[in-house]
């Protein structure tokens, strides 16, 4: 039986994950948490003007970073970062391909991620993304969502697709198209164009462009005899965006600078403006240590002084597939987050880092599992290395162990995200430069 503090957080992680089915949502959701607290936004292109013991954030398309100025100078005592990422595998529209064939409305898709394309035919899809609006005399962007169902993947009947259980291997761009509505033949092309600009209350020649992707439109759902589980969309990573932003504005003010970095794009390799692989993180590090006083020498200082939590789903062992992992390293649900290592620092954990998680953890009262591939199974990565590497950080890879990674439903423990809330809360609000 969940506590009420249990029971909480998990109301408000199934909230935060309904509220965001794109990058973009994920963060109007996470900007109107943090607002709640009492952060205030911050524009790029201003002057800052940063007050002792502030809180902040600033928002960067699919990507938000926040932050709570400590008590001290950062170059005397760091700052701490938690790092996530925004989005998830997911279907992506080809807004102008719009088909009308055999009585039926659809539209070609491009994959997003690496996906696993089969979990997402017949499925009940919403709508959802961001819209370039022309108001005339300039450009705004414009969040878009149907809230709920409005689309499907339909899958060829077995009776005309005989081999389909033997194994199948979906063509992206004629197997995967997404069927829209009934249409008549010949009618006129750019239907959802009009459906979306109606919904935005905008002429249809005032929608320029899209980033439009098909989201699972059924809710999170509590699972289990004893409602232990978790299932959803996206967990991977709203899971990590979620709690980093909820343990920073649970957490205290101290002597160093706290800061949550929420980055889009790593599902395609977080090489953007928006990813990981980006200045981001380093420039805002840089304008936080300018305002307070400091220059070139204080930025070095800084960095030298400060530790980064990168923080994304972890393989959780799959009890029918338990010979995909290192008996040793097989993370279970609701058995804590979980420290990832890989030889070839695919994952930026050291023994160094590793150790300042565990304490951590063991400061928090929470658990912690570890977790590296078997050998003859090459991993795969998050945004922990390139942010370390590009704002030159020590850091460590942790996550919380989860079921059907890039599924469009994955499955998580309900205690995990609680326990990695309270360890990255104790993180944000602990006392003194990282050690």
């Amino acid at each position: 039986m969940m506590t009420p503090e249990l029971t909480d957080d998990v109301e408000q992680f199934r909230s935060f994950l309904d509220r965001s089915p794109t990058p973009y949502h994920a963060v109007k959701e996470a900007a109107r948490r943090l607002a709640a607290a009492g952060f205030t936004e911050l524009l790029e292109e201003n002057a800052w003007n940063l007050e002792s013991a502030g809180t902040y954030f600033l928002k960067r398309g699919g990507s938000l970073v926040a932050f709570r100025l400590g008590y001290g100078d950062p170059w005397a005592a760091g700052v701490r970062v938690a790092a996530a990422h925004t989005d998830s595998p997911a279907l992506k529209l080809k807004l102008d391909g719009e088909t009308v064939s055999h009585g039926l409305l659809t539209m070609p898709v491009e994959v997003y991620g690496g996906a696993i394309v089969s979990t997402w035919l017949d499925r009940s899809l919403g709508i959802a993304g961001r819209v370039s609006v022309f108001d005339g005399r300039t450009v705004s962007q414009r969040l878009f969502s149907t809230d709920g169902p409005i689309a499907t993947v339909p899958n060829l009947a077995i009776h005309l697709n005989r081999t389909i259980n033997e194994g199948f291997e979906y063509n992206k761009q004629t197997h995967l198209p997404v069927l829209l509505d009934c249409a008549q033949e010949g009618e006129q092309n750019g239907k959802l164009r009009r459906f979306v600009a109606e919904r935005l209350e905008v002429a249809e020649d005032a929608v320029l462009d899209a980033d439009l992707l098909l989201f699972d439109a059924e809710p999170a759902r509590l699972l289990g005899l004893g409602a232990q589980l978790l299932s959803s969309g996206r967990i991977d990573n709203l899971a990590a965006a979620s709690a980093t932003v909820r343990a920073l504005c649970r957490a205290g003010t101290t002597e160093s600078t706290a800061l949550a970095v929420l980055y889009n794009h790593e599902e395609v390799g977080s090489r953007t403006s928006e990813g990981a692989d980006s200045g981001l993180l380093r420039s805002i590090i840089e304008r936080i240590v300018i305002a307070k006083g400091g220059g070139r020498e204080e930025l070095h200082r800084t960095l030298a002084r400060s530790f980064l939590i990168s923080n994304d789903a972890a393989h959780a062992v799959h009890p029918s597939y338990a010979d995909k992992h290192d008996p040793s390293y097989a993370p279970h649900l609701n058995g804590g987050p979980v420290l990832k290592y890989n030889g070839n620092l695919r994952y930026s954990t050291t023994a160094e880092t590793a150790a300042y998680f565990r304490n951590l953890c063991r400061a928090a009262g929470v658990p912690v599992q570890s977790f590296v591939n078997r050998s003859d199974i090459q991993s795969g990565s998050t945004v922990g290395p390139m942010a370390a590497a590009g704002a030159e950080l020590r850091a460590v890879d942790v996550g919380i162990p989860i079921l059907a990674m890039h599924s469009i439903r994955e499955v998580c423990g309900v205690t995990d995200h609680s326990a990695m809330g309270r360890a990255l809360e104790l993180f944000f609000g602990a006392s003194g430069a990282a050690s």
